[in-house]
């Protein structure tokens, strides 16, 4: 049996001193919730079930926290709350949990982050797709959500020449005073695949901006 020696309440949490000599931090709903009292004597079994549980709730408080300043992935949710130290089955619990409710919601996520990234105008979908990736997107559900083929694909081409000429106009009003033309365009495609877009649009818009501004 593991008996509580001392309870102290250091503002929301309390240090808790058991008789195997083990200190323990637990928050006042571990406390209360299971009546962690100087005195109070609990089996092994029951004990370790009672910081499996102190663990799963203060791993999902944490992770709504997360979850209220912005939208994350289940990949980024996992990293973080990996840092944070709780324990794997925790994570897989809560991370479960709340994709049960939706506040967790991957395709959600990236077809959000597409459509905000894209309609942004200052990034190809080369970068886009990148980002997704970095954020635990799998390769799967981006070929899903991205607005691809044969009906789409000549608005979507239009849509990525459109941002990147806008973009490479004003990064020319920067290179004027680059009279070699070669490193000019160099420049330009450098700053445009930068940003994600295909160097087939990169040619294109560079083409066409050299024939306004002339060489």
């Amino acid at each position: 049996m593991i008996t509580v020696i001392q309870s102290v309440n250091k503002g929301k949490t309390y240090t808790v001193t058991l008789s195997n000599n083990d200190s323990v931090k637990l928050s006042e709903y571990a406390i209360f919730r299971h009546s962690i009292f100087p005195g109070g004597k609990f089996s092994e079994k029951s004990w370790h079930q009672i910081l499996a549980d102190a663990d799963n709730h203060a791993c999902y408080e944490k992770l709504l926290r997360l979850l209220s300043s912005k939208a994350h992935t289940e990949f980024e949710i996992k990293k973080k709350l990996t840092g944070s130290g709780f324990s794997k089955e925790s994570i897989n619990n809560v991370v479960q949990k709340a994709k049960n409710i939706n506040l967790i919601n991957d395709e959600y996520f990236a077809k959000t982050f597409f459509e905000a990234r894209r309609s942004s105008g200052r990034y190809g979908r080369l970068k886009i797709v990148h980002d997704l990736k970095r954020r635990g997107i799998s390769s799967e559900l981006i070929k899903n959500i991205l607005p691809d083929g044969d009906s789409n694909y000549h608005k979507e081409n239009k849509i990525e020449f459109e941002n990147a000429l806008k973009l490479g106009h004003v990064k020319m009003k920067s290179l004027f005073r680059e009279r070699d033309l070669m490193k000019r365009k160099a420049k330009l495609m450098r700053h445009l695949a930068a940003r994600g877009f295909t160097s087939d649009i990169c040619y294109r818009v560079i083409n066409q901006l050299e024939s306004r501004h002339g060489e």
